[in-house]
């Protein structure tokens, strides 16, 4: 009987920490960033990104929609060869831009 309360309870506090922990994925980024390329045709390479509300479940990052899908903000940049997808680990701050891979750090 004490087995079974401890494992319920168990339970209910792993779910409890799982239903805290994934809301804060979905965070939209805000302010400014330094994208340094990690993979790509110039690692090393670095830029400024910034992040700005686009209303709910939406940021921009410069003038691309990104919209939260599990842990990633995705979207979709349009260059002059055509569209590309873009991919922003929330987690981890990687940005995977028309397959170049940048890390992200706050300024």
């Amino acid at each position: 009987m004490i087995t079974t309360r401890l494992f319920a309870a168990g339970v209910i506090l792993s779910g409890a920490a799982v239903s805290l922990a994934g809301p804060a994925s979905a965070e939209p980024l805000g302010g400014s960033y330094t994208a340094t390329m990690i993979e790509g045709p110039m690692v090393g390479l670095h830029h400024p990104i910034n992040f700005t509300s686009c209303g709910s479940n939406c940021t921009l990052m410069g003038s691309v929609e990104l919209h939260p899908q599990g842990d990633n903000w995705t979207g979709t940049m349009v260059l002059s060869y055509g569209p590309c997808a873009v991919s922003l680990n929330a987690q981890t701050l990687i940005l995977d831009e028309c397959g170049a891979k940048y890390q992200l750090t706050k300024d």
